[in-house]
C-alpha cells in the first residue's frame, strides 16, 4: 500500500508540474507580450477619445483582438496542459483504484438504506438527472438513472477519513491535493523566476 501511495502522490505532483509548465510555455509564446500595459493603453484610450468616433472603435477593435488573441492563447494552454492528466486518469486511475479498493470487505450504500442494490467491487450511482450523473462520471462511477428518490451511491468500503468520503477516497483525494499543492509551487517559482532582474 505504501508503495501504491508513492505512486500516486508522486504521479500528481509530476502531473501538477508538467500542467504548468506546459500551459505557461504555450501561453507565452501565443499571447500578446504585452497584454497587461496594452490593456491599460487603450482602456485609457477608449476613456479619453470619447468624440473622436472611427479613433474610438479602432481602439475597440484592438482591444477585442488583443484579448481574444489572449484568451485563445490560455484556452489552447490548458487545453494541451490537460491532455498529459487525462491520460494518467484514463490509464492508470483504475489500476490503482482497484488495488485500493481490494482492502475493502464491505459495500458502502449512501445515503444509508438508500433503496439500490450495488455490485460488489464497484462504484455506482443512482441519479435522477443528466448533469448529477455526468458528475459522478467524472468521479469514475457508474450510473444509473432513477426516475424517483434522491441521488444514492454505492462503493467498496474502504473506511477512507478524507472530508469527501464517500464521494472519493482517500488515494483521489491525496492524488488531487498533491496535483493542486504542485500547481501551486510550480506557478510561485515561475513567477519569482520573472520578477529578478
Amino acid at each position: 500500500m505504501i508503495l501504491l501511495w508513492g505512486i500516486v502522490l508522486t504521479s500528481g505532483l509530476g502531473l501538477g508540474v508538467a500542467f504548468v509548465a506546459i500551459w505557461q510555455t504555450v501561453s507565452r509564446r501565443m499571447a500578446p507580450t504585452d497584454f497587461w500595459p496594452e490593456l491599460h493603453r487603450l482602456g485609457r484610450g477608449l476613456l479619453t477619445e470619447g468624440d473622436d468616433l472611427p479613433r474610438l472603435m479602432a481602439l475597440y477593435r484592438q482591444l477585442a483582438i488583443n484579448v481574444l488573441r489572449y484568451n485563445l492563447a490560455n484556452l489552447l494552454g490548458v487545453g494541451l496542459a490537460i491532455l498529459p492528466l487525462i491520460a494518467a486518469m484514463t490509464w492508470a486511475a483504475p489500476l490503482a483504484l482497484d488495488q485500493w479498493h481490494e482492502r475493502a470487505a464491505t459495500m458502502l450504500v449512501h445515503p444509508p438504506g438508500a433503496p439500490v442494490e450495488p455490485t460488489p467491487g464497484q462504484r455506482q450511482a443512482w441519479c435522477a438527472d443528466t448533469l448529477t450523473c455526468l458528475g459522478y462520471e467524472m468521479l469514475w462511477f457508474s450510473t444509473a438513472r432513477r426516475e424517483a428518490g434522491p441521488t444514492a451511491i454505492a462503493r467498496p468500503d474502504t473506511q477512507d477519513g478524507n472530508p469527501l468520503w464517500p464521494y472519493v477516497s482517500d488515494l483521489e483525494f491525496g492524488f488531487y491535493l498533491s496535483f493542486l499543492l504542485a500547481n501551486g509551487i510550480a506557478l510561485g517559482v515561475s513567477r519569482g523566476y520573472r520578477r529578478k532582474p
